[in-house]
């Protein structure tokens, strides 16, 4: 019996630091790409909106996150522009086949330049 109290044991923890695993991985991923997406947002003034969608898309491809043009919206207003990307993640627990989904956002103002319009 104490083989298998062991056994038990150790799948329970296996289950337990694989979940935690499963569940960190999008939070990663999210900090990676806003730190990533605020760099883009803020620093790229001389770019245009849609080059700056395009940088995003691609820095969201790069780490394998699914964002589709969509997910970016980007706000006229008098004196900047406001730029915001959502999406969601989805980890779907094993054995449970339970599914979280988690949504993100990431926003961030830059200044407006007569070429940006």
């Amino acid at each position: 019996m104490g083989i298998v109290k062991l056994a038990l044991k150790l799948f329970i923890a296996g289950y337990i630091l694989y979940t935690a695993i499963l569940f960190a991985i999008p939070f990663v991923k999210f900090k990676i790409y806003e730190a990533a997406a605020k760099k883009i947002i803020t620093n790229e003034v001389s770019f245009s909106t849609e080059k700056v969608r395009e940088f995003l898309l691609k820095e969201a491809e790069d780490i394998s996150i699914d964002i589709v043009p969509d997910n970016i919206t980007i706000e006229d207003f008098e004196k900047y522009l406001k730029i915001t990307v959502k999406y969601e993640s989805k980890v779907r627990l094993p054995l449970t086949k339970k599914i979280y989904i988690f949504e993100h956002q990431i926003s961030g103002n830059r200044e407006k330049k007569e070429n940006n319009q």
